[in-house]
């Protein structure tokens, strides 16, 4: 039972390491012709932002030994983040721009 608690914690890290990447790369694709410096800054600071609240509310000592708050909080915060994403329209702005790009190019053949 403990090895399956093992393998299950490891596949969700992983599973949540892997798609920390898709949304910033989301974030940026959304918000084109802004900077992606400044995209990931923003996005980054707005995760250490509601990490930092989650965090400190743990200094109140009723939240801190009554936790099951912890796990409805997660909860919520998934099931908005996943209907949120449900409304993003897919534009591949940085796509046509290359694509444009790259049909304007002409080769000489010798």
């Amino acid at each position: 039972m403990i090895a399956l608690l093992f393998v299950l914690f490891g596949l969700a890290a992983m599973s949540f390491v892997g798609v920390v990447p898709l949304f910033f790369e989301a974030g940026c694709e959304i918000a084109y012709p802004v900077n992606e410096v400044l995209v990931g800054t923003c996005l980054q600071m707005a995760s250490f932002i509601v990490s930092g609240i989650y965090f400190l509310l743990l200094l109140n000592q009723f939240l801190a030994s009554y936790t099951a708050w912890m796990t409805w909080t997660l909860l919520a915060g998934t099931t908005v983040s996943l209907f949120i994403l449900y409304f993003v329209k897919d534009q591949y702005s940085r796509l046509d721009l290359d694509d444009d790009n790259v049909s304007q190019i002409q080769y000489n053949h010798y």
